[in-house]
């Protein structure tokens, strides 16, 4: 039998060895390039693109002059590409139309079509119901965020809901949602979470140490909506708390105002900006810390509190929905009130004057995502058996 070719359409990928632009949808292609025949599809960039040689194929489409290929692989995405250069939105139009070409000419190539993101999702959607190809679109957290706040983003969920053949959700919170607000799609929804990297499981565990220097780790873009300014007015209350030291690992429109606020904040022998981080480096980042630190607004279902709970490290977080479903308070982790710096500052201490609650929590933390088996393997496994039953109907219905 041959092997099923499947079209991964998405607008985050690393198209150059130092991006960060969905390394956790990399992982999962290579992933299910173990069981199928992927083919990516991406915008291209203004950079470079120097793709390592791999399981499965990548095409980029252009939709401007190289210079101008802004829209995509930034920090935030195509939204904070939108906001952060006004005039992109010329730019808006162009790439619809490029990348709905380019998923028609796709679709003639491929079995299946496996969409990110409702928009995403949308086009392909259309391409399916003209060319017959079945669709599957992963949702996550951004698009219920958006749907929320604009009647646009809404329908366009709902024409996705619509034009696909399964719909999956990498957060259990937003599976419950789309189910009530949803309900006339219940049969097409499904709850698919994300995996890990099994090397963070590897990572040796936390131990206490006489005068240590316990190193919190920020690790993410950096923009509005993650809450580092928030972390950084907590860490200013524990100044005189022990020996301790900060490092934001990460880039984004945020970057110049949230150095300039940690030097206000006397921060400067305490925090370290160190950039854009290789996900190939992020290993690393948490086997030198002890605590990873969350301070969003809003997140889906985040995999980088997944990376750091595999690797045993302390998790302390926003107490929002999509972090609630991984973290239970005081068990495997510690949860603050979102955007309270004070509330930080209080957690904060806490994990720093008990070495053996960092410990227990630690431990817990990765015991809860091995028996829940969050791994990119398991998850690739699903998505394949989900493929096959997709595929296996439409050509039922055919027949």
């Amino acid at each position: 039998m041959s092997r099923l070719r499947v079209g991964f359409i998405t607008t985050s990928f690393p198209l150059w060895p130092s991006s960060t632009s969905g390394p956790f949808v990399a992982q999962l292609v290579q992933q299910l390039a173990q069981h199928v025949h992927v083919t990516v599809l991406t915008p291209c960039t203004n950079q470079r693109v120097e793709v390592a040689d791999s399981d499965f194929e990548v095409h980029c489409f252009r939709y401007a002059p190289r210079r101008w290929q802004i829209l995509a692989h930034l920090p935030g995405g195509i939204p904070a590409a939108l906001r952060n250069y006004p005039m992109s939105w010329l730019l808006l139009p162009g790439f619809l139309l490029t990348l709905f070409i380019a998923i028609w000419r796709l679709s003639r190539q491929v079995d299946l079509l496996h969409a990110n993101w409702s928009v995403t999702g949308v086009l392909a959607g259309l391409v399916g119901f003209f060319s017959g190809t079945p669709v599957i679109t992963t949702l996550r957290g951004e698009d219920f965020n958006r749907a929320r706040k604009s009647k646009l983003y809404r329908y366009l969920l709902n024409m996705c809901l619509c034009l696909s053949q399964k719909i999956t959700v990498v957060g259990e919170a937003m599976y419950r949602d789309l189910l009530v607000d949803s309900s006339i799609y219940r049969q097409k929804i499904v709850f698919f979470p994300n995996g890990v990297n099994e090397t963070f499981t590897t990572i040796p565990p936390l131990y206490v140490q006489t005068n240590q220097t316990i190193e919190f780790l920020y690790l993410g873009n950096l923009i509005s909506s993650k809450g580092v300014d928030v972390l950084l007015r907590a860490c200013a209350g524990i100044l005189d708390q022990g020996t301790w030291i900060l490092e934001v690992a990460g880039f984004g429109p945020e970057s110049d105002r949230l150095q300039a606020l940690a030097t206000d904040l006397k921060l400067q022998n305490r925090v370290r900006f160190s950039g854009g981080i290789p996900p190939e480096r992020v290993p690393e980042l948490m086997a030198n810390s002890a605590v990873l630190v969350l301070p969003s607004y809003r997140e889906g279902r985040s995999n980088v509190v997944l990376e750091g709970m595999a690797a045993g490290r302390v998790i302390v977080a926003s107490d929002i929905p999509g972090v609630r479903e991984l973290i239970r308070h005081g068990e495997n982790g510690l949860l603050f009130k979102a955007g309270d710096p004070v509330d930080l500052a209080a957690v904060l201490r806490g994990v720093l004057e008990d070495g053996d609650l960092r410990q227990q929590l630690g431990a817990a933390a990765r015991q809860w995502v091995i028996e829940q088996d969050l791994t990119w393997p398991a998850a690739a496994r699903r998505y394949v058996a989900l493929y096959r039953e997709v595929r296996a109907t439409r050509q039922a219905d055919r027949s």
